[in-house]
């Protein structure tokens, strides 16, 4: 049959070019000045080792450097690769009926539901059969994890005869909230207590399990047309993604018996407590007591820094007062029913304390308009030791007024130090001298 083939190829070939003259000139012509270069690549690919199997297919079929040699060897290689991938096909055809067996599918509307095992990549997947099958039952045995999907279809909830989900406190709620993005382990808890309590006005018997499982409902249970759906839990998985596999009675009796009956296993199972489940109960109770605890303690720590804030600009305000009224005191001080133009000098023995007697300078400078003092310049003074023991600032004068000045200065706080009064010294030509000192005086002077 090979044989017949490639012998009417070459006639199909030589009919074409008797017919076409000028496929006799390119072939004179071109063929020589093609086929050489061709052939010469192929066998240096060859001895480059670089040309692997298409340089060894060009080699052989320019070997012999005619056209019809190149049109055969192209048929027959093309007849080999169309047999090659018929017998591929058959085998891998065969393979795969082994593996996965063909599926029968039947009407729901004339099957009573009886369809293929299968096995559902998603929810969507499984929806449409799913459906139905909620439809047409009357009783559920429920087993999941939060019962959200259930929930939101009320009448698919109001069939639940049993119901087993996850233990609110328990250790694999607070586990699942851990291997997923889609939740919290807050928001499972809630959602726990919500399913509970919906349990509970609709009076079905429910029990908290503290276990991994798959989702499953079984349909109709303990009857000739009971069917089971489980949805396999995968950690991380999107919810809407996670595949299922739906088997009703008719297709497998036995497997819908195992799975009703490891049902009632879990609805009898009545664990041992677990104490790290207890244990972190309790730790999680004593951080949320803590939690309000701080709250609380943070509230009332912004309350009381709004207050210190608020008091802190009372003080400043009533300083700033007290303040004035001293800077007046000062200048009642100088005054009699007139001016006593009583003179002033301020002297400092540090360097470090220049600004300081600037600053004293400006309680008595005789700048301002209507100032009873004669002020002098403030000046620098050889060492001196200090007469007090309580402050580095002293007045001397002998003046009664000076009581006065003393107790502006302290009472008002116009300066960051107390002053002290004593007798003026022998040498202190003015009425009143402000000595600033480097230290504080010896006791007992």
């Amino acid at each position: 049959m090979l044989g017949q083939s490639i012998n009417s190829v070459r006639k199909r070939v030589v009919e074409i070019v008797s017919r076409h003259p000028i496929l006799w000139l390119l072939y004179f012509i071109l063929w020589p000045f093609l086929s050489d270069r061709i052939f010469a690549w192929a066998n240096r690919r060859i001895d480059e080792r670089a040309g692997g199997m298409s340089a060894q297919l060009v080699r052989f079929i320019l070997w012999f450097n005619t056209p019809l040699t190149l049109f055969g060897s192209v048929a027959v290689l093309t007849i080999c690769g169309i047999l090659m991938h018929a017998y591929f096909t058959a085998r891998s055809k065969e393979a795969n009926s082994k593996i996965f067996p063909p599926t029968v599918t039947q009407s729901p509307a004339t099957s009573n539901l009886v369809q293929a095992v299968q096995l559902y990549l998603n929810r969507d997947q499984k929806n449409e059969r799913f459906r139905i099958l909620m439809k047409n039952a009357s009783a559920v045995w429920v087993a999941t994890h939060q019962a959200t999907t259930l929930r939101g279809e009320r009448e698919w909830w109001n069939k639940i005869e049993r119901l087993i989900i996850l233990a609110k406190d328990g250790f694999s709620a607070n586990l699942l909230g851990t291997v997923t993005h889609e939740t919290t382990f807050e928001t499972i808890k809630n959602d726990i207590v919500s399913a509970l309590t919906d349990a509970i006005k609709t009076k079905i018997e429910t029990k908290e399990l503290d276990a991994f499982f798959n989702s499953i409902v079984i349909g109709n249970p303990n009857s000739t047309d009971s069917w089971f759906a489980i949805e396999v839990y995968i950690p991380w998985a999107p919810a809407r993604l996670r595949p299922s596999i739906v088997i009703t009675h008719q297709q497998n009796a036995d497997a819908l018996k195992n799975i009703t009956m490891f049902f009632e296993a879990m609805w009898k199972q009545q664990p041992s407590p677990n104490p790290d489940a207890a244990r972190l109960n309790l730790y999680e109770r004593e951080m949320k007591r803590l939690k309000e605890i701080s709250d609380k303690q943070a509230g009332e720590i912004e309350q009381l820094q709004a207050k210190k804030k608020e008091l802190e600009n009372i003080k400043n305000e009533f300083l700033s007062f007290k303040q004035q009224h001293g800077r007046w005191w000062v200048m009642q001080c100088g005054k009699d029913t007139h001016s006593l133009n009583l003179s002033v000098a301020i002297q400092f023995i540090d360097h470090h304390d220049a600004d300081l007697a600037k600053q004293i300078y400006a309680l008595f400078s005789s700048d301002f308009p209507g100032s009873p003092w004669k002020t002098s310049p403030v000046e620098h003074r050889q060492w001196l030791d200090n007469p007090s023991s309580k402050s580095r600032i002293v007045i001397f004068a002998d003046h009664s007024h000076a009581d006065g000045v003393k107790a502006a200065i302290n009472d008002c706080e116009l300066l960051p130090k107390k002053v002290a009064r004593h007798p003026r010294m022998d040498g202190m030509a003015a009425d009143i001298t402000i000595v600033i000192f480097d230290k504080v005086g010896k006791e007992n002077w």
